[in-house]
């Protein structure tokens, strides 16, 4: 199979992956109680962008200089690892971010609250 064919199958490959991270992320039922309701549907979408960002990968590594620049396919060959770049900082920032706002202190104890104090019953 010429390496054409290889960066193509690979996109969309990638490209099936990708779509069902985002299906998933949105299709399944959520489930658990509290604050943990719903967090089967972000592993499910983390497992298959995972498995997306392998393929992203290899796609990567099979174009890398191997087609001229002007090549349609060398875009082709890097642009999952691009996506996955952007979506992978865009996490990050956004967890940055969170712990920014909450001044970074998110070990600490919640603060204690003076309740009065009432005499006792007879």
């Amino acid at each position: 199979m010429s390496r054409s064919k290889v960066v193509i199958l690979l996109f969309v490959i990638w490209n099936i992956l990708f779509s069902i991270s985002i299906l998933s992320l949105f299709l399944l039922e959520p489930t658990g109680d509290g604050f943990a309701r719903g967090l089967n549907r972000i592993s499910a979408f983390l497992g298959w962008q995972a498995i997306a960002l392998v393929v992203a990968m290899i796609a990567f590594s099979v174009g890398f200089r191997r087609f001229p620049k002007s090549r349609l396919l060398r875009w082709l060959a890097r642009l999952p690892a691009l996506v996955q770049l952007i979506l992978g900082l865009g996490i990050t920032t956004l967890i940055a971010f969170s712990v920014y706002e909450s001044g970074g202190d998110s070990q600490a104890a919640p603060p204690q609250t003076q309740m009065p104090t009432t005499a006792p019953a007879d």
